[in-house]
């Protein structure tokens, strides 16, 4: 009796620390790439290649996008990146906007980098299950 309580306890343990670990881990995916969604796994998503393009003229901030991610309905995929005409200044970056379904892309926008710092912290990701 006291043998199968103590397994019910340590397994019970062990399943809390990998759920917080799990959840640790969508929180930090945000900080760590701004271009990731929220609550999204960054694996997913490829490193953007060649967010600025030097001949490329200069994105209106926060209204013209720098980027998408084409994305299909199963999420077990990686999405693919598309370069924008326009680049970031050196005052802004390339991070996450909103999701347009109709179209399937992530859409990224040029945010000032300040800006970003600060809300980032109120962004809470969604905890799937």
């Amino acid at each position: 009796m006291l043998v199968s309580q103590l397994y019910t306890f340590l397994t019970l343990l062990f399943s809390l620390v990998v759920v917080s670990i799990k959840c640790d881990e969508n929180e930090t995916n945000y900080g760590r790439s701004g271009w990731v969604p929220p609550g999204m796994d960054a694996r997913l998503f490829p490193v953007p290649e060649q967010l600025e393009d030097e001949n490329a003229p200069d994105c209106i901030s926060e209204k013209e996008p720098c980027g998408f991610y084409e994305f299909v309905l199963t999420l077990d995929s990686i999405f693919r990146w598309q370069k924008s005409w326009c680049r970031c200044s050196p005052n802004d970056e390339c991070v996450y906007d909103k999701t347009d379904e109709k179209r399937r892309l992530y859409e990224l926008v040029c945010r000032p980098k300040e800006r970003k710092k600060r809300t980032q912290s109120r962004v809470k990701p969604r905890r799937t299950s």
